[in-house]
């Protein structure tokens, strides 16, 4: 927690949150999330940054 204070700009902040949200990933799960996007076209992985999260997680899990 104390890394949170010691980012003194918005951009080192976002670092040292996604740093912590990275320690507590499955790095095998990880590794099957980051296989399914590789194979995703460039308009698949268009579309699903403008969706909400909710439907992002079924479009991945069911492509």
């Amino acid at each position: 927690m104390r890394a949170v204070f010691e980012a003194p700009t918005v951009q080192q902040l976002g670092v040292v949150i996604i740093q912590k949200q990275a320690e507590s990933v499955d790095p095998d799960e990880l590794a099957r999330a980051l296989a399914e996007l590789g194979q995703l076209s460039k308009e698949q992985l268009a579309g699903l940054l403008v969706q909400p999260e909710s439907d992002f997680e079924g479009e991945i899990r069911h492509g």
